[in-house]
């Protein structure tokens, strides 16, 4: 026989060695596990309850029967939370079983009493559940429905563990919890003690849910799949400890467990009581979602919310409420969804509504939504660091669609032997650059001999080192239409400092360009770079609209040769600033050339010192790093917490970041401070976004500098 000290020996072991295993191969199981979950969509749903708490949403929404809800369908309880408030609900989901699921749940609550439907979805009484299927719901189901639920009614012990996340819930609050000690929890909630005595008893033995936490956050890239959480979603935590340890804190001893928290109440016991459980299982809620659902209150789609938006009416919807799938997508794809969505939204009464594990925005095209903060301190799940809710009426940009190139894919695709040529020239440039044929001496002369020779494989490689272009192009957006311009958006100026090859306007469609653009320039001290541009220029049509200027930025004369000063809209540097012998001189000439009062925007994309040892300033938002041990200041639940980041010792960042500010300097490449002051630049500009990440070199996969983009609006008058 095993003793417990020999069971527990054998768990801590185990535990340490998850934990090892996390550590050294973390990233890699973390593009298994999204393949695994991908793969999990269409095979089951994902979600057995809605994981967004809809107390904020009814609290921040305030809808009413003249309201459009578009919404992810997710297990319908959100939707169904939105039919009993009186809103009409287009409900859609990628996953055709989430539909099955959700329109299951709704001809139920249509055709059968109160009594039967609750003892199905919150009971999960079986028996019932196949006898009122067969019986009464079948015939009236969708066929994809019938299909699924003919293969899933008699496979279902629970609704409550069924599903991925059913699956997952049932391993941690009935298997690992006993494990480590933890089954007191659940006997406590069946046998419904008291909030006050509950809570005592969790925190006299609190370590052992400490222990839990740490096997939660060590696995969690494991676990993530069947929760339906991406990698991406995942890392957007991974610069906080103790993410786990927050969360179970704030619902073990921060929410009411027995009447008043049903989500972490029915994965716990497997069942929902009449008191603690969604309202549309609640009894004086059931006429409402049953008279929504007759009247046909509730569309259901399966598909993307594009989809859904291309094929609604114009301005149909009031409310887009968006969960927080955005987590999982790049900023190109949540372009592409907003803007199709927004159209589509009510101008004057249009909410977006999304959660994040972010505390912040998370991303670029979110940040021009202008959304507010919500007050999120009773959310009973507990799983989201910020909620967030923008409103149409005050978002001054149109947010227009974004493309990967011009129909030129091919050069995307160049082959390794090319793309290794491009970057040997570059690495080995400062050993033969004294040699190059130059017109004249300098720096500018010297780049100019060196593109000339590597100007047709210059954008191919530079895809892979450059990580930060595309994402300042995603963080830039266009005025709006207005009643000035009689429905028309005033079109714009944009300048492109150091735009060598046109690749930066290859981001966006040639068509949104002519739409949005009354003048393109750029600016280069490389002719062979403009040359290629001015071949990509004219195959995209853009003659006429994009003017080249062969010219030093920095040089006063470069005036005569641009748009007026203060009357430019947009002025772009993308790794150019970096290469800009006179930072200072650059700067001080955009703005010089930018409209004032906030109506100009000066984009920078480039590489960047660490700003863990250069800067007061973290990834994204408000929070910052401390170069005094390196400590991260976020807020979750309304508290400002401090904690130790991850990462490594900031002795070994300092050593690091030198290494990296000789390595590029070589290239002429001189690293930018993270405080742009450092270079004169005391204008007090508007932050619009500001992002700073890390990026392999091709080839040199050890070397990982820091890039960033830094998106300012000019100041006020009345600044």
């Amino acid at each position: 026989m095993f003793s417990c000290d020999s069971c527990f020996g054998t768990l801590v072991a185990g535990v340490l060695g998850i934990y090892i295993l996390m550590r050294v191969f973390g990233q890699y199981i973390g593009v298994l596990a999204d393949k695994f979950m991908f793969w999990i969509i269409g095979k089951t749903f994902l979600y057995n309850v809605s994981w967004e708490d809809p107390r904020i949403d009814r609290r921040v929404m305030h809808l009413s029967s003249a309201d459009h809800v578009l919404t992810i369908a997710s297990a319908g309880c959100n939707s169904f939370d939105y039919l009993i408030e009186g809103a009409k609900v287009t409900a859609v989901d990628l996953n055709r079983n989430q539909i099955s699921l959700t329109e299951l749940k709704a001809v139920a609550a249509a055709h059968l009493e109160f009594e039967d439907f609750f003892k199905m979805f919150a009971e999960s009484d079986m028996e019932v559940f196949k006898d009122r299927y067969y019986n009464t719901l079948r015939p009236l189901l969708s066929p994809e429905t019938q299909e699924f639920w003919d293969y899933n009614v008699t496979r279902i012990n629970n609704l409550m563990y069924a599903g991925a996340s059913g699956i997952l819930a049932y391993l941690i609050f009935r298997v690992f919890f006993p494990l480590f000690g933890l089954g007191f929890i659940r006997q406590m909630l069946v046998d419904g003690v008291e909030r006050s005595e509950f809570q005592k008893q969790v925190q006299k033995r609190y370590w052992r849910v400490e222990c839990m936490n740490f096997l939660a956050d060590t696995i969690a890239p494991l676990m993530a799949p069947l929760a339906g959480v991406p990698s991406s979603q995942l890392s957007l935590g991974d610069h906080r400890n103790g993410n786990m340890a927050a969360v179970m804190k704030h619902v073990l001893l921060g929410t009411d467990m027995k009447e008043d928290n049903y989500f972490f109440f029915g994965y716990l016991t497997g069942y929902y009581t009449k008191t603690n459980c969604p309202r549309y299982l609640q009894e004086r809620h059931f006429l409402k979602l049953k008279e929504a659902i007759k009247a046909e209150r509730l569309n259901l789609v399966h598909g993307t919310l594009v989809d859904a938006a291309r094929a609604a009416k114009t301005r149909e919807f009031t409310v887009a409420s968006l969960l927080d799938h955005m987590d999982w997508m790049p900023p190109k794809m949540i372009i592409e969804e907003l803007s199709e969505v927004l159209p589509k939204m009510d101008p004057q009464q249009g909410r977006v509504f999304w959660r994040s594990y972010s505390e912040n925005v998370h991303s670029a095209p979110l940040a021009w939504i202008k959304a507010d903060r919500v007050n999120d301190h009773d959310d009973r799940v507990g799983m989201y660091w910020s909620t967030w809710i923008g409103r149409l009426d005050s978002v001054p940009q149109t947010i227009t669609e974004r493309c990967s190139t011009w129909d030129r894919k091919e050069f995307l695709n160049q082959g390794v032997l090319s793309k290794l040529i491009t970057g040997a020239k570059m690495v080995t440039f400062p050993a033969w650059q004294y040699i190059l044929p130059t017109k004249g001496e300098g720096q500018y002369q010297k780049m100019e001999a060196f593109y000339k020779l590597q100007k047709e494989g210059y954008d191919a490689f530079r895809e892979g080192l450059l990580h930060a272009r595309p994402l300042l192009i995603d963080a830039l957006h266009f005025n709006k239409q207005n009643e000035e311009t009689k429905g028309k958006s005033q079109k714009l100026t944009w300048i492109d400092v150091g735009g060598g090859t046109a690749r930066n306007l290859e981001y966006v469609p040639a068509k949104i360009l002519r739409e949005n653009f009354e003048k393109i320039v750029i600016v280069d001290v490389s002719e062979s770079l403009l040359g290629v541009a001015k071949e990509r220029v004219h195959a995209a049509g853009l003659d006429g609209l994009v003017d080249f200027v062969l010219h030093d930025f920095t040089d006063e004369s470069v005036f005569k040769k641009l748009p007026t000063k203060n009357t430019v809209d947009i002025l772009t540097m993308s790794y150019s600033l970096s290469m800009i012998p006179d930072k200072s001189k650059a700067l001080k000439n955009a703005l010089a050339l930018l409209k004032p009062n906030g109506e100009g925007t000066l984009g920078l994309a480039d590489f960047w010192q660490n700003p863990s040892v250069d800067g007061t300033e973290d990834s994204y938002g408000p929070g910052k790093w401390e170069t005094k041990g390196k400590t991260y200041t976020y807020e979750y639940m309304g508290n400002q917490t401090s904690v130790g980041s991850k990462g490594m010792s900031t002795p070994f960042l300092r050593a690091e970041n030198n290494f990296l500010k000789s390595y590029f300097a070589q290239d002429h490449v001189f690293l930018l401070h993270n405080d742009l002051k450092e270079y004169g630049f005391k204008e007090k500009m508007h932050t619009v976004w500001k992002q700073k990440f890390r990026g392999a070199v091709p080839f040199l996969p050890m070397l990982r500098p820091y890039h960033g983009v830094h998106v300012m609006r000019t100041p006020l008058k009345a600044e």
